[in-house]
């Protein structure tokens, strides 16, 4: 049995955060909203690092995803994905699409953007397309049991993993 502890924090500065990665004891870190790119020494042990991203990866990766969208005419929607060490290209866990349309403006694409963050993450979801009728909840349970996928990775096996 995996037995998970939720800490909610808010670190007002990039030296707080940096500080608290380094420091802080835990297994698996999903970040939503962070403005601040986890350092690459801290990613591919033993720790697992989610995100869940405002756009329909791979498209519009970095900030500002959904002004993005709406200059550019593309699709926008959610996306929960592993870290690695670049920007918003780690293995994809769920997505969810939300199509371009000429109706759609900042706030109401604002709105969305969160109901499809939450609906990547919810266990309520049997989602998009893309997450092909699965829940969204079990594909990350998969992820964090299956962490890490290699040999090579440093140090003992993590607590999900016996």
């Amino acid at each position: 049995m995996i037995g998970l502890r939720r800490l909610y924090t808010q670190l007002r500065t990039k030296d707080d955060f940096l500080s608290w990665i380094a420091t802080a004891e835990f297994d698996v870190l999903v970040s939503n909203g962070c403005p601040y790119k986890v350092p690459a020494k801290y990613l591919g042990g033993q720790r697992l690092f989610i995100n869940i991203h405002p756009s329909y990866l791979p498209d519009l990766r970095g900030p500002h995803p959904l002004m993005g969208s709406l200059l550019t005419g593309q699709d926008s929607g959610a996306t929960c994905h592993a870290m690695d060490a670049s920007i918003n290209t780690g293995d994809i866990i769920a997505q969810v699409k939300i199509p371009h349309t000429s109706e759609l403006d900042a706030p109401f694409l604002q709105q969305l953007s969160m109901m499809a963050e939450r609906e990547c993450s919810s266990s309520r979801s049997s989602a998009s397309s893309s997450v092909s009728g699965r829940n969204p909840r079990k594909k990350i349970w998969s992820a964090i049991k299956n962490w890490p996928r290699t040999s090579s990775s440093i140090g003992a096996s993590p607590p999900w993993a016996s």
